[in-house]
């Protein structure tokens, strides 16, 4: 009486084991992240591939958003000595919208300077292929900002890493992980 029937309910199952299914396919195991990084957003796609311009070229490859970095695997590179890493969890790290079409126009323009805010590291410049449009810039723009946002804002207001006395206040030391948890829970929407 005024539930849902089998049939609906078989073919949610079938549909959310598809997607976990789906989720779990992708093989993270060479990715050396940290104990306590998180997977956010992955770039890889043979027909929209992100490029990562040096010295004037580009370079076709996989990017990783974690909740500390950003990690780029170029096309056809071994996965020991192609790997990048691009730590943002500073907070001076920043992103931007950026040029690097023809003559820097704007139009079919969609890339990303991405910037740990250290002097001897230099910005990382992302293109995110994509015809119809900056939509994906966008996304992957907004998914970085979040990261670095929360970085900062942690740097900004959050204790001390050594400071015990947030175990005084109810649930102060839980505040990290649910500012965390808030970011991530956006951006994986």
């Amino acid at each position: 009486k005024g539930g849902i029937s089998f049939s609906i309910w078989s073919s949610y199952i079938h549909a959310l084991l598809k997607v976990h299914n789906g989720r779990k396919s992708y093989d993270f195991s060479e990715l050396p992240l940290l104990p306590s990084e998180q997977i956010l957003c992955v770039g890889s796609s043979r027909k929209q591939p992100v490029l990562k311009w040096e010295n004037n070229m580009a370079w076709p490859g996989k990017l990783t958003l974690t909740d500390k970095a950003l990690y780029f695997e170029p096309v056809g590179s071994s996965k020991s000595n192609g790997l990048m890493r691009l730590n943002i969890s500073r907070d001076c790290a920043e992103v931007k919208k950026t040029s690097v079409g023809l003559f820097k126009a704007l139009q079919f323009d969609s890339a990303v300077s991405v910037s740990a805010g250290e002097k001897e590291s230099n910005p990382w410049v992302l293109e995110f292929i994509d015809l119809g449009g900056d939509m994906r810039r966008d996304v992957w723009h907004a998914s970085i900002s979040e990261v670095i946002s929360l970085r900062k804002f942690i740097c900004e207001y959050g204790p001390e890493e050594a400071d015990h006395s947030v175990f005084y206040v109810y649930g102060a030391h839980k505040g990290k992980e649910r500012a965390e948890a808030g970011v991530i829970g956006s951006i994986s929407r």
